[in-house]
């Protein structure tokens, strides 16, 4: 007879290996320098462990999601599996690390406790109930992994978690600086500006100016970029994984992970970003100069009907592919191990 092994058994239903790592090296080498700097050294943490049921957390913002709308009498206050709440106060702030049985989550807050700022975040998952109901368990995503195509996992024999990170300095959001909430939300989402296209381009202009990118409603932790490449690895590897996902929400992200050895291995999706990238190069040597933002902000303007397109700064035709619009993200890879690197070719 052949069935599940006790392995596989706690695979499917227990908890998973990133679920296991320690605050401590959670500290140490997941929060930047600069990030330390800002939040000020731990000045004490809370005397127990949390353990939540709920939707709601301590504060506004410290909510979590209920994207299975697990229900108890008719309500979807509770979620279906409870998450543990670890929180240490810093001297400007506070450091949250929340965990259930697949992600743990690292938040930073800025300010008074219950009335800070986020400046931080940072998020392992694992990717083993994608492409199943069961994903949508997880409370500590935002967004739904459930559909079997748009999230099914890799297709290769090898352990896998999906990496996010968030970074801005306190008191920089856009509509705090500008007071202009409309141009912070095209930023914030500008895809979700494509249906206005003459409101778009008045926002394109602006933003095109900036040092912002797309996505970017503050201005980055100036360390995050380069202190992540090396050290969600250590953490990735200490657990057992052979491979780091993430999905590329602009171009200036896709061109992060391919600095740290990140690769699109879609193959459609890879000759499309091929196609951007040519381009952008195009437009360099024509003597355009562009900022890695403006290379992201010309990627997005690609989605615009052609007609809308500025002559200077259309690239042939290709679009990006990851508009947040629908459920088709735009996965990276990154293989840690000589056999991953072999599953991934």
């Amino acid at each position: 007879m052949r069935g599940l092994t006790r392995k596989q058994i706690n695979h499917y239903l227990g908890v998973q290996p990133i679920a296991l790592v320690d605050d401590k090296d959670i500290w140490r080498y997941l929060v930047s320098p600069i990030t330390k700097k800002i939040l000020g050294d731990i000045k004490y943490a809370e005397p127990t462990v949390t353990m939540i049921d709920t939707v709601q957390g301590d504060f506004p913002g410290d909510e979590v999601s209920n994207l299975n709308e697990h229900r108890i009498n008719g309500e979807s206050k509770h979620i279906r599996f409870p998450y543990l709440k670890s929180t240490f106060v810093t001297e400007s702030g506070q450091l949250i690390i929340k965990r259930d049985q697949t992600k743990f989550v690292v938040l930073g807050w800025y300010g008074r406790p219950g009335k800070g700022q986020l400046i931080y975040k940072v998020a392992f998952r694992d990717r083993c109930f994608d492409g199943t109901p069961y994903a949508n368990d997880c409370s500590l995503q935002d967004f739904p992994r459930h559909d079997p195509v748009l999230h099914k996992k890799m297709d290769v024999d090898a352990l896998s978690v999906e990496l996010s990170t968030y970074g801005f300095l306190p008191g920089s959001r856009v509509k705090d600086v500008t007071g202009d909430a409309e141009y912070e939300a095209f930023i914030a989402k500008p895809f979700q500006f494509i249906e206005q296209p003459e409101l778009f381009l008045k926002h394109f202009e602006r933003a095109f100016k900036s040092a912002m990118a797309p996505g970017q409603i503050a201005a980055p932790i100036p360390d995050m970029a380069r202190f992540m490449g090396p050290n969600v690895d250590r953490i990735a590897l200490a657990r057992g994984y052979e491979v780091e996902e993430g999905a590329a929400s602009h171009y200036h992200v896709y061109r992060w992970g391919q600095l740290f050895g990140w690769r699109v291995t879609d193959s459609e999706k890879a000759a499309i970003l091929d196609e951007l990238t040519k381009g952008l190069a195009a437009l360099r040597e024509k003597g355009v100069r562009l900022t890695r933002s403006q290379e992201s902000w010309i990627c997005v303007l690609q989605s615009l009907p052609r007609k809308y397109i500025p002559d200077q700064l259309y690239l042939g035709g290709a679009t990006w592919q990851h508009d947040g619009l629908n459920k088709n993200y735009l996965w990276m890879h990154k293989p840690l191990s000589e056999r991953a690197k072999g599953l991934l070719l």
